[in-house]
């Protein structure tokens, strides 16, 4: 369902860095083999062919050839087709918010040769400096509503060698109460969901 909102919020802040917005379909990315976790890479990664994904154990690596960032998340994390311009677009597991409001929990990244763009949400709830790895984040928080719908946003912004990364998680949930049907009216946690997003941003590194 879109919405007033989501219509600006994604042509005026996720064109730009919030491109997750857009509804995206889950890949399966259970893959044991190295041919395996390469078919995923081509298919649901943007089409950079240097980048690279590969399994470590429990965990799988992504490494963005052009820009020459990293990140590592657990295998139970889906990769989501690049449909919208970013380097690489993730969710968690849905089993952490199963029978709850949210719908969704992604985290992406978007790099691009140009000042990083300002954010334009609805309502802006927040707005602090971060480093993460040594990295230094500018870090944006905002919400918007419209037709039912619930979007909560965080947006990290550093520029690296001229280029803005920005790193965007985006939770979206229904704003209906009762009306949101069946199984999907429960409050979710929102401390473990961000604690799983949290997790895959604090892996990113140079």
């Amino acid at each position: 369902m879109r919405s007033s909102f989501v219509s600006g919020l994604c042509l005026s802040v996720l064109v730009s860095s919030l491109a997750a917005c857009s509804a995206v379909t889950p890949v399966d990315t259970s893959v044991n083999s190295s041919s395996s976790a390469s078919s995923v890479i081509s298919s649901a990664v943007s089409s950079v062919s240097a980048d690279t994904l590969t399994d470590s154990g429990a965990m799988r690596l992504y490494k963005n050839g052009t820009y020459g960032y990293q990140l590592l998340f657990s295998k139970d994390v889906s990769v989501l087709p690049a449909n919208n311009g970013e380097d690489i677009a993730l969710a968690i597991p849905d089993s952490l918010y199963a029978g709850t409001v949210l719908s969704s929990a992604t985290v992406s990244v978007t790099s691009q040769k140009d000042a990083c763009p300002a954010p334009n949400y609805e309502q802006q709830t927040g707005k602090h400096t971060e480093v993460i790895n040594s990295i230094p984040f500018d870090v944006t928080t905002g919400t918007g509503v419209g037709a039912g719908n619930l979007y909560e946003s965080s947006i990290y912004n550093t520029v690296h060698n001229g280029v803005c990364h920005s790193i965007v998680l985006l939770r979206h949930s229904c704003n209906l109460g009762p009306d949101c049907g069946e199984g999907h009216t429960k409050p979710y946690n929102k401390k473990a969901v961000n604690e799983a997003l949290m997790s895959i941003v604090r892996t990113f590194a140079f």
